[in-house]
């Protein structure tokens, strides 16, 4: 089998951008970019599938979809007031200023558009690889740290829906290289 070494992508994406949700897969022209990583970005879809069998054959006859997953998991270097008001998956009148955030427990459900930027895969040339998810929410905060030998990081698990609004079939998000 022939491989091509240029195919090879290493290194954590340069970019984890956030914006306000935007329907028919519209992108944002607004994303903000949440800072540092810490351990890279891990994009995880899960297809769970109906196996089909009979009484007459040893083996599955077919595998058919039946519910598909996807999450995108981030650990955020920079715990700022405004990562934090991402994280806690609050409106952006509970923020006052620079310095507070408020936490309502009961705030309706928030949406976001999601871009990763980092390195595409092209032979000879530089390459951008841009992923945009166009409907995600916070579906996990881990425990934030308070610790005198760590840094206190905001280690997030996305869920994406899919939009069903647009013209595309990318109902989840899409995978660009230039």
């Amino acid at each position: 089998m022939a491989g091509t070494a240029g195919n090879v992508i290493v290194g954590a994406p340069a970019t984890f951008k956030i914006a306000a949700y935007l329907a028919s897969k519209a992108v944002s022209l607004t994303y903000i970019d949440m800072g540092f990583t810490d351990g890279g970005v891990s994009i995880d879809p899960k297809t769970e599938l109906h196996m089909v069998t009979v009484d007459q054959q040893l083996g599955n006859l077919a595998a058919i979809p039946k519910a598909r997953d996807l999450e995108i998991k981030v650990k955020l270097a920079e715990a700022t007031i405004a990562n934090l008001g991402y994280a806690l998956a609050q409106a952006a009148a509970n923020t006052s200023g620079t310095a507070g955030q408020y936490f309502d427990a009961s705030a309706p459900e928030i949406y976001y558009q999601i871009q990763i930027v980092g390195k595409g895969a092209a032979v000879g040339v530089s390459t951008t690889r841009t992923m945009t998810f166009w409907r995600a929410y916070v579906k996990d905060l881990g425990s934030i740290l308070f610790k005198k030998d760590a840094a206190q990081e905001l280690d997030l698990t996305f869920g994406v829906c899919e939009e069903t609004t647009g013209s595309t079939t990318a109902t989840y998000g899409r995978f660009i290289d230039s």
